[in-house]
């Protein structure tokens, strides 16, 4: 199974980013648009799992607790540069280091399971299209200012992809009452 843990966003959030993925496909007709059930905001990319793996996985992300914080999308960017595209996100800002934490507690606790993460630093960022490698060739145009509404991350998901239908939810952790 193809598995990630990632933060939910909120349906008002999701609306908002199908706004400006209308504003920005206009500019960049052959961008391939993430559809809106399929937004997320990734934290851990395990890659193809073992039943038995993902059983393990599913349990370790139910005793995860979460103390409640808020983050903003702000930004746009792309994966390897602006001018090479060929994944397109919001980045995000506000309690960021939160999920840098978060990010870091989650690879601790799968590297007691055996599992090895991609070693690349961890960028915090909502994918909004990509763009096929033969049709990278242009560089994302100036974009008119855009405003996104904060959210909270309260629980992170497991989830199983099969593309191309919606992720499905394998596990949820905890969350604990804001101090």
């Amino acid at each position: 199974m193809r598995c990630f843990v990632a933060v939910e966003l909120p349906d008002s959030l999701r609306t908002e980013i199908l706004a400006f993925q209308s504003e920005l496909h206009m500019l960049m007709p052959r961008l391939r648009l993430i559809p809106a059930e399929n937004l997320h905001l990734t934290l851990v990319f395990l890659g193809n799992l073992e039943a038995n793996r993902v059983s393990q996985v599913q349990s370790l992300t139910a005793q995860i607790e979460i103390s409640r914080f808020e983050i903003a999308p702000a930004g746009l960017s792309a994966f390897p540069t602006l001018s090479r595209p060929h994944v397109i996100w919001i980045g995000l800002q506000g309690q960021v280091q939160q999920l840098t934490a978060l990010f870091q507690q989650l690879a601790s606790k799968f590297s007691t399971l055996g599992l090895t993460l991609e070693d690349r630093d961890y960028i915090p960022h909502i994918t909004i299209a990509k763009l096929d490698r033969v049709k990278r060739i242009e560089p994302i145009p100036p974009v008119p200012p855009w405003s996104f509404s904060p959210f909270p991350v309260e629980r992170i998901h497991l989830f199983e992809s099969i593309p191309p239908r919606p992720y499905r939810k394998l596990a949820s952790s905890c969350s604990t009452p804001s101090p």
